[in-house]
């Protein structure tokens, strides 16, 4: 039986960008909703080059390229044409290593307190 309880947190101090402040969130389940735990707890998710990788992999695979030269620059820039499940493959090692390092900054944002875990019932 899983339990309804809701974790949030809040950061302390302004992280310093403008995706998330020092209002409180719900703390975000990295299987459930990964693009939240990356957003929240990846140092600096907005210039992160493994992130724009990412999202360039997802587009590949569901062929949302807006541009084919674009498209084809990012094919050499992996080093060729991959199949779907290749580039499956691809994605999931990605997001291993982006959560990851999105966990290892959650664990060290606690250590050095600068964010706080509000359980239900807590203000």
């Amino acid at each position: 039986m899983t339990s309804t309880k809701k974790n949030n947190f809040r950061f302390k101090e302004h992280p310093g960008d403008l995706l998330r402040d020092t209002s409180s969130n719900q703390l975000p389940s990295p299987e459930e909703d990964l693009d939240a735990f990356l957003l929240q707890f990846l140092p600096c998710y907005q210039r992160d080059d493994t992130v724009a990788f990412l999202n360039d992999l997802y587009k590949l695979k569901y062929d949302e390229f807006e541009d084919d030269e674009e498209m084809l620059k990012f094919v050499e820039y992996i080093g060729g044409a991959k199949t779907k499940e290749e580039i499956q493959v691809e994605i999931n090692e990605v997001e291993n290593d982006l959560k990851q390092r999105a966990y290892q900054n959650f664990y060290q944002l606690i250590l050095e307190d600068k964010i706080e875990i509000i359980t239900n019932g807590e203000k």
